[in-house]
């Protein structure tokens, strides 16, 4: 009995040590170029809190609002070694406050189902380079999730910079509807600290007619704790005054082994 026990423990750290690297899109803004293996599912999952303050014209009114996702979570499971599949959602809890009024509402902001496809791998000037598109479904809460389905098409796009040194970069376009559409970009840096802990600094925004022109600064750090399971804590803020003030995220991701 001890000789098969001893020899499952075996067989499944074997199997653990020689899964792929484990890359995820969480828990910075830019996606990464990477797909997931063939037949792999991936999890990405966490909490995010998020404040803001919104001056009111010329008045002295402001308005204060706060959210907290519990469960942004993103499914990725690999169709091919170079596509996969991508589905994601949140359940969001959302409070607006104006002078003596409060305003609560909870539930689903939307569903996205989408597809990463890997264009190239990278090649001296050449980056690895990356396709997503997705779509984000009018599901759950009318007061959160968007009125029509909105169509996100993003660039991924990385470097090597040196053997613990990468920056990644996204740029692209969602559209919200006809008349309403916002050109997305950010820009990321990643630092290998040791084999299973990295830091990463960025900055992303989005250019809109209609939405303003976030800019916002983050930064954070992951640790693996297996070749297959990793921990995340990021925090960022705003850099203009279209963006969130503040927001904070504590995380997870795990690839089911295979």
């Amino acid at each position: 009995m001890k000789k098969i026990i001893v020899f499952f423990v075996l067989a499944f750290f074997s199997m653990l040590f020689a899964q792929d690297p484990l890359i995820t899109d969480r828990p910075d803004q830019t996606e990464s170029s990477i797909t997931v293996p063939k037949k792999s599912i991936q999890i990405e999952t966490g909490v995010l809190f998020e404040r803001d303050k919104i001056h009111i014209g010329f008045s002295d009114a402001n308005v204060r609002q706060s959210s907290f996702s519990i469960a942004t979570t993103l499914l990725r499971y690999g169709i091919f070694d170079n596509f996969e599949l991508r589905m994601a959602s949140e359940y969001l809890y959302k409070k607006v406050k104006l002078s003596n009024f409060d305003k609560t509402s909870d539930g689903l902001p939307g569903v996205m189902l989408g597809g990463k496809f890997k264009l190239f791998d990278e090649n001296g000037l050449i980056p690895e380079s990356a396709i997503l598109l997705e779509l984000t479904f009018p599901v759950g809460n009318e007061q959160l999730a968007p009125d029509n389905t909105e169509t996100k098409l993003l660039f991924a796009s990385s470097h090597t910079i040196s053997p613990t040194l990468g920056v990644g970069y996204n740029i692209g376009v969602e559209w919200i509807d006809d008349n309403n559409y916002l050109y997305l970009y950010s820009l990321a840096m990643g630092k290998s600290l040791t084999n299973s802990l990295s830091f990463f600094i960025e900055s992303f925004g989005s250019l809109s007619e209609h939405n303003g022109c976030p800019l916002s600064v983050d930064g954070g750090i992951t640790k693996l704790l297996s070749p297959i399971f990793q921990v995340d804590f990021s925090t960022g803020v705003a850099l203009n005054q279209d963006a969130s003030d503040f927001f904070t995220s504590i995380g997870f991701s795990y690839r089911f082994p295979h």
